[in-house]
């Protein structure tokens, strides 16, 4: 079903897809938590843990610059939290976490949520050695095919050039750092499964081929 068609922004589509994920890989954690956690409320005999809910709040707060905590919204987060717990619940007896396509989802979800934390640390980490000199601004600029672009002046895009060149570095450094991590990884490649794998595709192409004609 294309997510789309409610009107789901892409952002809140993907962070209930994490929350749903998360919910469902800690269930089996749930008896526990009742003991150790404070709860805003059960549904069915699994907490809404007041962490979790103020972390819900703060998500809002953080996404919405207009968000006021009171009793109105307050009282719609414990609705939705609810309804949350109700939906998993459902899913759950229905076995759909068991889904080979909701698994292949989950994985393929985490891998990307996961690279999307590390490149975000990378860059975290090298921010207080990444710079553009002055140099680099106006070279760049100068560099530019004025025949071809009639460029405003410099001090117009300035800051442009400036966060460009800035990003650049940062994926020239992303890159040179992946270069390493591989130089020195063990990475064994079974050629003759990939050859199969290519005169498979060719096999393909020309059987398909054949029956055009």
């Amino acid at each position: 079903m294309n997510k789309q068609s409610f009107g789901i922004p892409a952002l809140a589509t993907s962070t209930l897809l994490f929350t749903v994920i998360l919910t469902i890989i800690f269930s089996g954690c749930t008896s526990e938590r009742n003991v150790s956690e404070k709860s805003v409320a059960t549904v069915n005999k699994e907490i809404v843990s007041l962490k979790n809910f103020q972390r819900d709040l703060a998500i809002r707060a953080k996404q919405n610059p207009s968000f006021r905590v009171n009793e109105e919204t307050v009282q719609e987060q414990l609705n939705s939290s609810i309804d949350r717990k109700l939906l998993i619940q459902e899913a759950m007896k229905m076995g759909l976490a068991n889904h080979e396509d909701f698994v292949r989802t989950i994985q393929v979800f985490w891998e990307q949520t996961l690279i999307r934390e590390l490149i975000e640390a990378k860059n975290n980490e090298w921010k207080d050695s990444l710079f553009v000199t002055e140099d680099e601004i106006r070279n760049y600029y100068e560099g530019i095919n004025k025949d071809s672009v009639k460029l405003p002046p410099l001090e117009s895009i300035y800051d442009q050039i400036k966060k460009a060149k800035l990003a650049q570095k940062r994926t020239d450094a992303l890159e040179a750092w992946m270069s390493e991590v591989k130089s020195i990884a063990i990475i064994n490649i079974n050629d003759d499964l990939l050859d199969e794998i290519i005169s498979a595709d060719n096999s393909i192409k020309n059987n398909g081929g054949s029956d055009g004609r």
